[in-house]
């Protein structure tokens, strides 16, 4: 179950990180969506998540879901990704992601 979920959401990341893959965005919201399924409030599948709909134009929803991966942040998030997410949502918030 752990390994379907974490598969999706690094196969949806990969889009997040290549622009090139914007053809699979839609794609890769599904398998994100998926990923938050199986394996609830994982604030590094919410990130992912958040900074899809971000890029297919779904701002209100990714700043929402952004807020989300805040929250769920705990101790077992290193801290440089804590941070990240932090700093995303504020990007978001403010327009300048």
């Amino acid at each position: 179950k752990d390994y379907h979920s974490n598969l999706c959401n690094s196969t949806a990341w990969t889009v997040v990180l290549k622009p090139s893959n914007a053809n699979f965005l839609k794609s890769a919201i599904t398998w994100s969506e998926y990923s938050l399924v199986v394996t609830k409030n994982n604030p590094y599948y919410l990130d992912t998540l958040a900074q899809l709909y971000y890029k297919d134009g779904q701002k209100q929803k990714a700043v929402e879901t952004q807020t989300l991966a805040v929250k769920y942040l705990n101790d077992e998030v290193e801290q440089e990704t804590a941070t990240e997410i932090r700093e995303t949502l504020t990007k978001m918030q403010e327009g300048t992601y």
